[in-house]
This record gives C-alpha cells, sequence and structure tokens, in this order.
C-alpha cells in the first residue's frame, strides 16, 4: 500500500515539474497533431457572422446571426431615432420571412416579420397585398386576434433580383408609422361572427418626446408656408358646364406674437385664371376643360395668399355655387445641405429633378352635379399637411334559421395639422359600411344588399392627400431605390387580379414606358384572365407575342375576349371580374351610395329565374345607376347523351351616366420572334352607351360527347342594346339607336388510338360582329375557318414524334374580314417535333427538336405574304410530375 501511495506521489511531482520547466520555454504556438478518424470535420466560418448572442439582460440565446432590427427611440436628438437593419441573411438565409410560433392551452400564436406578408382584416379596412414590417396572431377556437406593425416610410424593401454583399440599414428622424388591429369571435355556437378592427397611421418625429407623438401625427418640420393656393375647378368637367362659380373667397390667420394669438383677415395676393374661365357680373365661372400640349386638363382659378410670419392656423371663407371642384396647396422654403453646400429650396407644385414639390389636394368638392346656382353658398375649410389617418370599424357575420346577414361599418379619419409644432389641427370624418342579406326559402331566395362608400373614406388615394417629406422617401411601389417626395401608402391596395404583387407596384410590370411593360415571370394585371391561376394570362399561355385566338393549334382552345361572359353591373359592355380600374378593392365604388334588391326561384331542377332593381347615386359626383334586370338561367346536364347546355339571358333597364373607364394590358401582336411579350396600358373610355336603354345580353354553351372521344361545344355570345330617344339634365341628348354584338364559335374533334399513333383531326369555325344601327356598316365583322390534324407517334414511354397542320391544299385555314376585305387570308401551317420527357438531376426536363413552316397569302396585293420556316430546339425545365 505504502508502495503504491509512493509511486504517485513520484508520478505528481514529475508532471508538476516538468509543466513549470515548459512553462519557462521561450517557445510558443506549438499545435499538436490532429487527427479525424474519429472525430468530427470542422470547417471555417468565412464571412459568416455566427457569434454568441445575448438579450439586453445579458442572457445567452444561441449562437447565430443577426437577421432583423427595429429599434425606436424618442427624444434622442440630435441622432435619428428610428432604425430599421435588415441583414443580408434575411434574404439570402431566410428568404425575406421570419416566423415563430408557440401554443398554450386552447391557444396558438405566429408571430411574422417578412416583406411580403398577405394581411386581410376587412374589405374596407385593411387589405394589403405586401405587408413589410410585423405581424402578430392569435387564435383558439372561437376567438382571433391579429396585430400589424411597420415603418411604411421607410420600411427597406429587398428587390429579390439583387444579392446582397452588405446589411440594408436605414436610419430616420422621422416618418410615418402603421400600426393596426382586427379581432373576431363567434358566438351562438358558431352562428353569430362579431369583429372590431382599429387601423391607424401617423407621422411621427423621433426627435420629440413620447408624449408628443400622438395617434394624430405631428407636424412636418421645416416645411412653414410662405404661400397657400385655392384652386376652384369644374367636378364634372367632362360635361363642359355649371362648373364652378365663385363669388369671393379670403382667409383668416391665427398669428401668434408674444403670448397672444391674433387673428388677421388676408385677401388673395393674386388671381390666376387658365383659358377657358368665364367672367360674369359678380363671380368667376371655371367650367369644363381646355388643352395643356397634348392633354385636355380642368378650367381653374387659383388664389394666391400671402402667409404673415408665426401664423399657427388658417381658415378660409369662400362662397361658391354649382359643380365645384376646391383644391389647395402650399409653397414653402427649407434648407438643406448636400455634402459641405447649404442650399436654399423653393418647393411649389412644379416637378424638378433632384427637387422638392407639392401637388394640389382636394379639400370641398360639391354635393352632386348642380347647374343652377341652387347650391349657391358659403364654405368654410382650413389648410394643413397630412399627418393621420385613422380607421375604426366594426363588422358581423349571422346564418340562423335561413338567414345570412353579412356587413360591416366604419369611421375614417383625416387628421391635418398647419405644418408648425403648435400649428392648428383640422379633421375630415367620413364612413364606409355595407349590408347584405339573403333568405333561402326555396325555392324562393330573397336578397338585398345596402352600401355606401364616403367621397372622403381615404384609406386610399393616388391623387392624394400626399405623406409629404422634403427629402425623397422610398417609395414602396417602385422597389429598386426609386424614391420621392409625395408618397401614398395604401391600406387597401388595387389588386383586380388578385395575385401577390399589388396593381400599382413597378414589380407587377417591367417599364417600357409611362404605360408599357414587357411581361416576365409573373408579372402583369389580367384580371379574370388567369382561370387556372398560373400568372400567365389564358389567351398567352405560351408568352409570346401573338394572342393564342391568333396563333395556329392553340386557337383551337381559345375564344377571343369579346367571347366571355359575366355580371356587367356598371354597364360598360366590360364583364365586371375583367375591370383593371386602378381603384382600391373596395366591394363597391368609392362616392356612391345605393341597394339593390332581387329575388330568385328555381324551377324544376335546372331552370332559375331572377328579378332585381339596382338604384344607385354618386354622393358628389352626382352621377346615377339606375338598374331593372330580369335573368333566366338554364344549367341542365343529358343523361343519354353524354352532354350539358349552359344558357343565361338578361334584359335590362338601365339609366347609368356614372363613368367607369378601365384598362387593358393590350398585347402588341407581332412574329413570336422576341423572347418576352410586349403589352401596353390601354385605357378605355367609358362612352356611356347606356344612360337610357334597354338591353337584352346572354350566353349560350353546348357540350356533347355523342360517342367516346367525339366532342362537339357551341357557344353563342350576344349584346343587343337598344338605345331610346332622350334630353338628359345635363344638356346632352342621345337619338334613338341600337348597338349589337353576336359571336358564335363552333368546334368539333375526334380522337382515336392506333398502335403506338393518336390522330386527332379537329375542326372550328369563329364568328363575331359589331354593328351600330347608325352607321352603314359594321365595324367589326369577322369569320375564321380552322380545320387542323393533329398525329403522335410514341416512339418510347418517353419520346414521341408529334405532327400538326392546320390548313390543307383543298380544305384551308382561313379569314374573312368583312369589315375590311384586305385583310381576308387563307393559310397553311405545318410543325413537326421530336419531344422527350425525362428527370435529370432531380428536375424534370423536357426537349423539343422540331421544324415548323407557316404560308399565309393575303388577297390584297398591297399587303406583304407570310413565308418562312424555322428550326427550333428548346428546353424545358422543373418540378413535379411528367404528364
Amino acid at each position: 500500500m505504502l508502495k503504491k501511495i509512493a509511486i504517485i506521489l513520484i508520478v505528481v511531482c514529475v508532471a508538476l515539474w516538468s509543466q513549470l520547466a515548459f512553462s519557462q520555454l521561450v517557445q510558443r504556438n506549438v499545435h499538436p497533431y490532429t487527427n479525424y478518424g474519429w472525430s468530427e470535420f470542422k470547417n471555417y466560418q468565412e464571412n459568416q457572422p455566427v457569434f454568441p448572442r445575448y438579450d439586453y439582460l445579458g442572457n445567452y440565446l444561441l449562437h447565430g446571426f443577426n437577421v432583423f432590427t427595429w429599434e425606436e427611440y424618442r427624444s434622442l436628438s440630435p441622432n435619428e431615432g428610428s432604425l430599421v437593419i435588415k441583414d443580408r441573411y434575411f434574404k439570402e438565409w431566410m428568404r425575406q420571412l421570419v416566423i415563430a410560433n408557440d401554443s398554450f392551452g386552447a391557444w396558438s400564436s405566429r408571430f411574422a416579420i417578412g416583406e411580403a406578408i398577405r394581411t386581410t382584416f376587412t374589405p374596407l379596412t385593411l387589405d394589403l397585398v405586401r405587408l413589410n414590417g410585423i405581424r402578430f396572431d392569435l387564435a383558439s377556437d372561437n376567438h382571433k386576434f391579429t396585430s400589424i406593425y411597420s415603418r411604411v416610410s421607410d420600411p427597406v424593401i429587398i428587390n429579390p433580383d439583387w444579392s446582397l454583399v452588405n446589411d440594408q440599414i436605414t436610419r430616420r428622424e422621422d416618418g410615418v408609422f402603421l400600426f393596426g388591429g382586427h379581432w373576431e369571435s363567434k358566438f351562438l355556437q358558431d352562428h353569430l361572427l362579431i369583429g372590431g378592427t382599429l387601423v391607424n397611421m401617423y407621422r411621427f418625429d423621433s426627435l420629440l418626446k413620447l408624449k408628443d407623438n400622438s395617434y394624430q401625427g405631428t407636424a412636418i418640420r421645416d416645411a412653414i408656408p410662405d404661400t397657400i393656393l385655392v384652386k376652384f375647378s369644374d367636378d364634372s368637367p367632362e360635361d363642359g358646364m355649371g362648373g364652378a362659380a365663385i363669388y369671393s373667397i379670403y382667409a383668416m390667420a391665427k398669428v401668434k406674437t408674444d403670448n397672444e394669438i391674433q387673428s388677421v383677415r388676408i385677401n388673395p395676393r393674386k388671381i390666376s385664371r387658365s383659358s377657358g374661365v368665364a367672367t360674369h357680373y359678380n363671380y368667376l365661372e371655371a367650367s369644363g376643360e381646355h388643352n395643356v400640349g397634348m392633354s385636355r386638363i380642368p378650367v381653374a382659378v387659383t388664389y394666391s395668399f400671402p402667409m404673415p410670419q408665426n401664423t399657427i392656423d388658417v381658415q378660409f371663407v369662400a362662397m361658391v355655387a354649382n359643380d365645384y371642384r376646391i383644391s389647395i396647396r402650399q409653397s414653402h422654403h427649407h434648407v438643406t445641405t448636400q455634402g459641405v453646400v447649404t442650399k436654399t429650396i423653393t418647393v411649389t407644385d412644379q416637378e424638378k429633378s433632384g427637387q422638392a414639390n407639392y401637388p394640389f389636394f382636394i379639400v370641398r368638392r360639391a354635393e352632386g352635379n348642380v347647374r343652377d346656382m341652387s347650391n349657391k353658398g358659403i364654405v368654410h375649410f382650413s389648410y394643413g399637411m397630412l399627418t393621420g389617418l385613422t380607421t375604426v370599424g366594426l363588422n358581423m357575420e349571422l346564418n340562423l334559421i335561413g338567414f345570412n346577414l353579412r356587413g360591416e361599418y366604419n369611421w375614417n379619419y383625416s387628421n391635418y395639422q398647419y405644418p408648425v409644432s403648435s400649428g392648428g389641427r383640422s379633421q375630415w370624418t367620413d364612413v364606409a359600411y355595407y349590408l347584405t342579406l339573403t333568405k333561402d326559402l326555396k325555392p324562393l331566395t330573397l336578397g338585398t344588399e345596402i352600401f355606401s362608400i364616403g367621397p372622403k373614406y381615404n384609406t386610399y388615394a393616388s391623387k392624394g392627400p400626399f405623406w409629404y417629406f422634403n427629402e425623397v422617401r422610398e417609395i414602396p411601389t417602385r422597389m429598386g431605390g426609386a424614391q420621392g417626395y409625395n408618397n401614398v401608402y395604401p391600406l387597401v391596395d388595387d389588386n383586380d387580379d388578385n395575385d401577390f404583387w399589388p396593381d400599382d407596384w413597378r414589380r407587377d410590370y417591367y417599364a417600357m414606358g409611362p404605360r408599357e411593360f414587357q411581361r416576365r415571370d409573373n408579372s402583369g394585371i389580367f384580371p379574370g384572365l388567369d382561370q387556372d391561376q398560373d400568372q400567365w394570362p389564358d389567351y398567352n399561355a405560351n408568352g409570346n407575342n401573338i394572342p393564342d385566338w391568333d396563333e395556329p393549334f392553340l386557337q383551337y382552345f381559345v375564344d377571343p375576349i369579346e367571347f366571355q361572359y359575366g355580371a356587367d353591373h356598371n354597364n360598360n359592355f366590360i364583364i365586371d371580374i375583367y375591370e383593371d380600374d386602378l381603384l382600391p378593392n373596395y366591394p363597391y365604388y368609392k362616392d356612391e351610395r345605393g341597394q339593390h334588391y332581387f329575388s330568385s326561384i328555381s324551377l324544376l331542377k335546372s331552370v332559375k329565374i331572377t328579378l332585381g332593381a339596382v338604384d344607385i347615386r354618386q354622393i358628389a359626383g352626382g352621377g346615377i345607376n339606375k338598374m331593372k334586370y330580369g335573368t333566366l338561367n338554364i344549367d341542365h346536364e343529358f343523361s343519354s347523351v353524354k352532354g350539358k347546355i349552359w344558357y343565361e339571358h338578361q334584359v335590362k333597364h338601365v339609366k347609368d351616366n356614372i363613368r367607369n373607364d378601365w384598362y387593358e394590358f393590350t398585347l402588341q401582336e407581332g412574329s413570336g420572334l422576341v423572347r418576352y411579350p410586349y403589352y401596353v396600358h390601354t385605357k378605355f373610355d367609358d362612352h356611356l352607351t347606356m344612360k337610357n336603354s334597354l338591353v337584352h345580353r346572354g350566353c349560350l354553351i353546348a357540350k356533347f360527347q355523342p360517342i367516346k372521344n367525339l366532342n362537339i361545344e357551341n357557344k353563342v355570345k350576344y349584346e343587343f342594346n337598344f338605345l331610346h330617344a332622350s334630353e338628359f339634365e345635363d344638356g346632352t341628348s342621345q337619338p334613338e339607336d341600337r348597338i349589337d354584338f353576336i359571336g358564335l364559335a363552333c368546334k368539333v374533334d375526334y380522337k382515336f388510338q392506333y398502335k403506338a399513333f393518336t390522330i386527332m383531326p379537329r375542326i372550328k369555325d369563329l364568328w363575331y360582329r359589331w354593328s351600330r344601327q347608325s352607321y352603314d356598316l359594321p365595324y367589326v365583322d369577322k369569320n375564321v375557318l380552322m380545320p387542323i390534324l393533329r398525329v403522335d407517334y410514341f416512339l418510347t414511354p418517353k419520346t414521341s414524334l408529334k405532327m400538326g397542320i392546320q390548313g390543307f391544299p383543298l380544305f384551308e385555314h382561313k379569314s374573312w374580314n368583312w369589315g375590311n376585305k384586305d385583310l381576308n387570308f387563307k393559310e397553311q401551317d405545318f410543325v413537326i417535333l421530336l419531344n422527350n420527357k425525362t428527370f435529370f438531376q432531380g428536375f424534370k426536363v423536357v426537349w423539343e427538336i422540331g421544324w415548323k413552316h407557316t404560308y399565309r397569302n393575303y388577297e390584297s396585293a398591297a399587303i406583304r405574304d407570310i413565308n418562312y420556316s424555322s428550326f427550333f430546339v428548346r428546353i424545358h425545365s422543373g418540378v413535379g410530375t411528367l404528364l
């Protein structure tokens, strides 16, 4: 025992001596031999800032990298107090979205930070396609709650096309902040749903204390008005009469001197008249429009008021009449420093490169379209810059004993402040609501809806009022670093095609000019024309410069847009779901109040009759849309012969003088040789052809398969508009007339198999005509005959030889255009290709190698014939199942 203890002591002493001796050596940084036979190899963290991360209390969180930082300081003067940092890993690793989740008891929660969070509270309060900020959701079986937070003025937008090397950091002294919340709960065993909404957007100033940053917003610094300009114009300039009649105007300013506030009357220093202003005995009249260059703008009278120093508030008093519109703006000076150079900038409404501008915005409109001076009176209004928007609302839904009741009611507050720290405040208030009620009494259904959206209800206004800044700020709709001085931050987006880009975002089209774009990836605005939701318009599925209804082989499957059928409640001939209107996606139009009553009865199994009446009136605009209608609908399937008939006929008596213009991205037709299709955003005017009309419209679709693989389909669409001779209150008139559209599409195809062959003969005839009784000839009258033969031969399960012929020597593909016979032609098209489908490195790959030939012979010698051949090799790659 003693021997073992002695040995242990000797070993310890030797070890201590050797360690002491080693510590005396000059030698250093000697790395021992490493072997990875049993241990894992650890790679270097090159260009990856993975470090220990701690919270503000010093607690260790994890080893990792920073992704997102948002900090708001108040009164950190003179430093900027609003900081947003998006590290490059927010895009590269997190793909611009980070989500945390948890659950406790019957509740579940989600916490998300991202740049494109789809967020909807209600249709009238908040509906954003791409919320850039923070969202928190909490839910149980019967209760739901959502809150959102965003610095909307400078959220830091990372273009998905960019490859980031550095972090994106934005510091601001001031800006616009958004927060909101929505709650919903179910009661009465889920029969009743009640919800509430609060949305607030306000201007903040981080150099002020927290108590000085209210939900109403703060005044912008360095924007004290030198002059305020008030403009009067016609609220309905298109009618050319009964515009603004201006008798007098003056301003009352509150001026602070020492500790006293005095009221000072200010008369206009200057009166500017545009072309077209009429001078009467005791008033000026601004009616209609006048030409400025290539544009038509409203005739206007503008009054300039100089503002005294130390003004803290100003109110205007005007005597006006008729159909007036009053707009207002300011001009001011502010000092800016660019490098070492200090400049004084004069801000007007003129757009100049690198210089702020502040445009007019509307403050008052006459109710209705008055022309007889009956509304002559005094109008009061204040001036201020926009500082805050608040919407408070309630929504509900009740499903009980056959009743379905849905609706919401919202109060909207727009806050303004004279742009000094103690400036006077003013507020616009308006409401928006709707209520729909249906009762199922089988076979009878009764329904009604009432609605109103006030003209000053403001959750999106592309023409102002704007959030103004002396220095440029990020424009969310433009991306790529684009900046502006007068920005709009929507609470309800314009997204008519319901995709993941709002319609006013540049990302939804590649700009080629003011209204042009070249389509790539999933951009473009095609409401109603993408039924398969593949982000491509159904009429150009192969993405070239030829619409499919004009392209060989594809035109068998696609009819021109005129053949589409659906509801047209605003009576402009365009199906409602197809309209791109540059307006927020409200369920009803702004500045309209109305009601709709209807009853439907189902007869037998497939027949339905509906009677209804619509009465809509503009609140400020003065227009009306009154309609009484009856609809017959037949939807019947045949059991003896496999087939189906769908038919609808509607007759309606219409009085509609509300203009509903629309836009379309029209494909610019070409040879199809370019890589990307080219579209132009084109405006189409509503010519108000149903100001007093009786309209018959309908559609018949019949599909049959009398024998296996034989398909017969016929479609007829028509609309006959009988215009009644009328004299209207606005002084215009219309003679008795008739506008007709009728179109017919008939097609037959058959498919049969013979060994490895699949043979598919097809034929289609398409005819449509637009005509007007008062015109000598139809302005569109066209017929196209398309005989087609398709043959597929499968060499192997993955490889096939495909051939297509459209037009034959004795049975030609022909187009007759009776509106312009020079465009008549006959055509032959031939395509042969080798097709292979396979998987390569986890991707689905399709090869095409082939040759095609087109020959088009026009009847007119003035038009050059088309005759070309091409050889092609194309490879497509994707994911999914090979078909």
